[in-house]
């Protein structure tokens, strides 16, 4: 993964992720923020098959998420306690298309609210099963994928959560 290290700096420049602040803003109830807007902004990808692609992305998100969540306890203090970050993984309906997955950086300042909400659980979709094997294959064993409880054809979204952070019943 390291040998697009520079590629994913300057996307991460690209597309604004790089400023830190943008992790702890105050959202009403939760905000998904694209790891790339464009298809074009990762096209350093493009020789690699699908499921190489698939990691890769996974890869760079959970790092960035992993690299917030040690940022956020001096930036939050005492409202740690209620922050969740987790990778999403939506427009399943354009994996064809855009020859990948597309990761997101989900965020919450009201995670019990949010959790409760999304109600998330283990439905044992093509979807998850897709993303787990991709964590499997990584090594990535602290993480496992879930949806919503009302996931469907219509709102699919696969969140990537840390086990040991967020664990979820």
């Amino acid at each position: 993964m390291k040998k697009y290290e520079k590629e994913f700096i300057s996307l991460l420049k690209k597309e604004g992720l790089d400023n830190i602040e943008l992790y702890f803003s105050d959202y009403d109830t939760f905000e998904e923020i694209p790891l790339f807007s464009r298809w074009a902004n990762i096209h350093f990808l493009d020789d690699i098959d699908f499921d190489e692609k698939n990691k890769i992305l996974i890869c760079e998100a959970i790092e960035l998420v992993s690299n917030i969540l040690k940022e956020a306890p001096d930036y939050l203090g005492e409202q740690f306690n209620e922050y969740f970050i987790c990778v999403s993984i939506t427009n399943w309906e354009d994996i064809e298309d855009i020859n990948c997955i597309t990761p997101n950086i989900y965020i919450s300042k009201r995670k019990t609210w949010l959790l409760s909400y999304l109600n998330m659980e283990k439905k044992n979709s093509y979807e998850e099963g897709l993303i787990d094997t991709y964590l499997s294959s990584l090594g990535l064993n602290e993480y496992i994928s879930y949806v919503t409880h009302n996931f469907d054809k219509e709102s699919r979204r696969v969140y990537i959560v840390n086990k040991n952070f967020f664990p979820i019943n």
